[in-house]
């Protein structure tokens, strides 16, 4: 991790196990500081699991942890939970690109250098250089989502030039009707 930066994790929305990895991180890494509200997202369709339906309510909700180093300061605040429906079309565990883009607006400019070292189906990375960010990273262990990570992120990239060609010509075109 950077000398100074933030550290975003999905993890299981059981308090039991967020203490335990705090514990761990205040262990292993003491110099992040962590935020004591998570970041939340509710899936408005429902989707979740039912582990005991007859004990436990469906869990429709995930939990994100974070943390900075060095007292970073965001770059925009944003509200800590969000209500959006799943997409599995790259990787089934995908959070869905608004939804991190909701969130990581609050990380991302045009100087940061991110690392997903589990990005599954790379939506991680579209939603970090949809926000400017300098350089994206994704590592992922499944050749499969390696491949759907790698043809989402260039499809992206060939739909973002074309839209940027598109908003050059309009102004140049503005800029002749002008004169």
């Amino acid at each position: 991790m950077a000398h100074s930066g933030h550290l975003v994790f999905w993890l299981s929305g059981d308090i039991t196990i967020q203490a335990k990895t705090l514990q761990m991180f205040s262990q292993m890494a003491p110099q992040l500081s962590f935020c004591n509200f998570p970041l939340i997202w509710v899936k408005s369709d429902n989707v979740g699991i039912m582990p005991d339906p007859k004990r436990e309510p469906r869990r429709i909700y995930e939990a994100a942890l974070i943390a900075s180093r060095e007292d970073r300061p965001l770059v925009k605040p944003v509200s800590n939970a969000i209500s959006s429906s799943t997409n599995k079309e790259h990787h089934p565990h995908t959070k869905p690109e608004p939804v991190l883009k909701h969130f990581l607006q609050m990380f991302v400019d045009n100087n940061t250098r991110m690392l997903d070292p589990t990005c599954g189906g790379g939506s991680s990375l579209r939603a970090a250089e949809a926000l400017g960010a300098a350089h994206v990273l994704g590592l992922e262990i499944n050749d499969e989502y390696v491949g759907n990570a790698r043809r989402a992120l260039q499809q992206f990239r060939i739909l973002r030039k074309a839209s940027t060609l598109q908003k050059e010509q309009a102004s140049e075109q503005d800029t002749t009707t002008d004169l």
